[in-house]
């Protein structure tokens, strides 16, 4: 699992440019979503750093399924438990956005975190 890395590797980098968090008190103990802004590649790592430690819960993601494409971050998706989501022209998008939802759903109904960014991509 990822959380490793999350908890003991991430917290030193990040502590670089923040220096403390906020409100993480008044984020509900069951499971929730959290939908963010996205505006740097950090976004991905920074908010499950936080907030999975704080919590002790399981935090997972919809992912564009194109990181899957990459070999080292595929194979970090994966150990972390990232939902792919497809977002291109890929084949039986539609179908597999089905199933995608359907497992975000479940992580959900089970007690995760799920995380998400509703634009899609980064924003300026």
């Amino acid at each position: 699992m990822a959380y490793p890395i999350a908890k003991y590797i991430l917290p030193p980098i990040y502590s670089l440019w923040i220096r403390k968090v906020e409100g993480i008190e008044n984020l509900p103990k069951t499971s929730f979503i959290v939908a963010a802004n996205h505006t740097s590649y950090f976004d991905g790592l920074l908010l499950p750093s936080i907030i999975a430690p704080k919590l002790n819960k399981k935090m997972t993601a919809l992912v564009n399924s194109i990181y899957w494409k990459i070999p080292i971050t595929g194979f970090f998706l994966t150990m972390w438990g990232a939902i792919p989501a497809y977002v291109g022209k890929e084949k039986d998008s539609k179908k597999k956005n089905k199933e995608s939802i359907k497992i975000a759903v479940s992580a959900v109904k089970k007690g995760d975190i799920l995380m998400i960014f509703p634009e899609g991509k980064r924003s300026k």
